[in-house]
């Protein structure tokens, strides 16, 4: 399984709602699948320092999807 597949299989796995594919493509289209994986499982100061794929479980696409765009932006917390 290449990476991308990977991502986007743990993106599916973990997003409770419709968002799987929206946020496996901004995802994608912001960084490298190994980064991706990185990130999903890292903390992020956007979601409250909570582990975006813990988020995608709990909350659905939309918080991690404002979070990446808040990357996308340069934002930093």
């Amino acid at each position: 399984m290449s990476t991308r597949t990977a991502v986007e299989a743990v993106v599916k796995e973990a997003c409770r709602d419709g968002g799987a594919q929206a946020v496996a493509n901004k995802l994608l289209g912001l960084m490298s699948p190994a980064a991706a994986m990185l990130w999903l499982n890292g903390y992020d100061g956007q979601l409250g320092g909570a582990q975006p794929v813990v988020v995608l479980r709990l909350e659905g696409s939309e918080p991690v999807l404002a979070a990446l765009r808040a990357f996308e932006e340069g934002a930093f917390a």
